[in-house]
């Protein structure tokens, strides 16, 4: 995380601090449902399915934006 925050934080300081934000509440929020017991509900074949399917749409549309991005144009807009 701190690599991905010092690259950014070269280009603008506050979209760095947004990015650092976004992935400690993703984080927290991750520890916050293993600690109730997620583990049960994933075992459940159609949210086990949709999980996969978002995690998957997902890296897709980071996989696109970083090879976009190397032609100057970014499917994630920037402000």
């Amino acid at each position: 995380m701190f690599v991905c925050v010092q690259y950014i934080s070269k280009i603008c300081f506050t979209y760095a601090l947004s990015v650092a934000l976004a992935i400690a509440i993703i984080d927290a929020l991750y520890i916050a449902l293993s600690c109730v017991g997620v583990a049960t509900v994933i075992n459940i074949e159609r949210i086990k399915i949709i999980i996969k399917l978002i995690g998957c749409l997902v890296l897709i549309l980071l996989g696109l934006n970083t090879i976009t991005s190397s032609f100057d144009y970014s499917l994630i807009n920037r402000r």
